[in-house]
């Protein structure tokens, strides 16, 4: 008897739509957020109360004054040895004061294992879902955003010299000294490690603890800018008004662009553009007399110049972000995930076969019946690549 004669024959029926699943989230337990969230909202999942985040914190805090300590300890150790094998080093900072900047970059950069530690032992989230919100850091993402500050900074140090001359900033004071080759390889190689730690304390951990403390989003948004960045400027330890309200500022704008951009990758260019750019110099300068000079040295407000450009730069990398439809918001932990892309639409990640993030642009120009979408028009469409 064929099947079409067979009244109890029923033609099979096609299978629920696999979704597409950024990064690899735990199979047994939602470690990840099961809506929607923004980068800072990560936290917030169904299997943490608010207890985890303030033990998380303290837990934060330990590791970070004990790495304070080794610092320290060790900055005493190099003191005590250059001044057996040196006697004069007393006096004559060309070699304590590059040790003392090469033991703090290393110091900060320390900061990347401590937020990977403490997120992955209290939420079992690693480094790629520390990174953004899809689970990886967007290296070519991050490439192009390095690109535009280190254009946009470099530019604002030309015109500043253009138009204040090179003796009104010190460049007729600058010599080859003994420790020049030291300190320009120091600062290539481990400031960027040096800027990306301190992203990953003050931008990535803190903020997100902060965020998950507090259950109502608006609220948790703004107390996590506000903490996270008068943290960011305490631990630059300076006391005048214009170079705390710098820093404060900086640390803002640092914090906007991980909301708006839904990862790590364009503060942590920021950050390494400005201190890179900003100590350009030091390799070339006279330390001895840079120290003997610093005493009661206060900020300007041409700080609040400085400031301004990077919030200048820092609104075209949101509009960059907004044109690629980077995406800012996920819930990978979800039935069925979702993103959202800068330009605030949702995009349901439900597909007809496995795909993966390269497959969102070809997804997301394609008509179909899935839930979260009613017509072709809330299917949002992408002109360049999504991360």
């Amino acid at each position: 008897m064929s099947a079409m004669g067979n009244q109890n024959y029923h033609a099979p029926q096609p299978g629920p739509p696999s979704p597409i699943i950024l990064g690899k989230p735990p199979q047994n337990e939602p470690n990840l957020p099961t809506q929607l969230k923004d980068y800072f909202g990560f936290f917030a999942v169904p299997t943490r109360t608010l207890t985890w985040a303030y033990i998380a914190i303290l837990v934060s805090a330990g590791l970070w004054l004990s790495l304070t300590i080794v610092s320290g300890f060790i900055d005493v150790i190099t003191y005590f040895l250059v001044v057996f094998t040196r006697r004069e080093a007393i006096d004559s900072p060309e070699i304590l004061l590059p040790a003392e900047f090469l033991i703090y970059n290393l110091f900060s950069a320390a900061s990347i294992p401590v937020a990977v530690v403490v997120a992955w032992l209290f939420y079992k989230q690693g480094f790629g879902w520390l990174s953004s919100v899809v689970g990886r850091f967007r290296w070519k993402w991050f490439g192009t955003t390095l690109g535009i500050f280190a254009f946009g900074y470099l530019a604002m140090k030309v015109g500043e010299i253009l138009t204040l001359g090179p003796s009104n900033v010190d460049l007729n004071d600058l010599a080859i000294w003994p420790y020049t080759g030291f300190m320009i390889v120091v600062i290539l190689l481990t400031t960027p490690l040096q800027s990306a730690g301190e992203e990953y304390l003050w931008r990535a951990l803190m903020p997100r603890l902060i965020s998950a403390l507090i259950p109502v989003r608006s609220v948790g948004l703004i107390f996590s800018a506000l903490v996270s960045s008068g943290l960011f400027m305490w631990a630059h330890y300076v006391s005048d008004l214009w170079s705390n309200l710098y820093y404060f500022g900086l640390g803002l704008v640092l914090w906007w662009l991980c909301y708006r951009t839904g990862g790590l990758e364009a503060s942590v260019a920021l950050h390494i553009t400005v201190n890179v750019v900003e100590m350009w110099f030091l390799p070339f300068s006279d330390l001895a007399a840079m120290i003997d000079s610093s005493d009661g040295l206060t900020g300007s407000p041409a700080l609040m110049l400085y400031l301004a450009v990077q919030v200048v730069l820092a609104l075209i990398i949101d509009w960059l972000a907004r044109r690629r439809g980077l995406v800012r918001m996920a819930s990978p932990s979800a039935p069925i995930p979702h993103v959202v892309k800068a330009k605030t639409l949702v995009l349901n990640l439900a597909a007809a076969e496995p795909a993966t993030e390269a497959d969102l642009p070809r997804l997301a120009s394609t008509p179909r019946e899935t839930p979260g979408f009613t017509s072709q028009t809330d299917i949002p469409q992408t002109s360049g690549e999504s991360h």
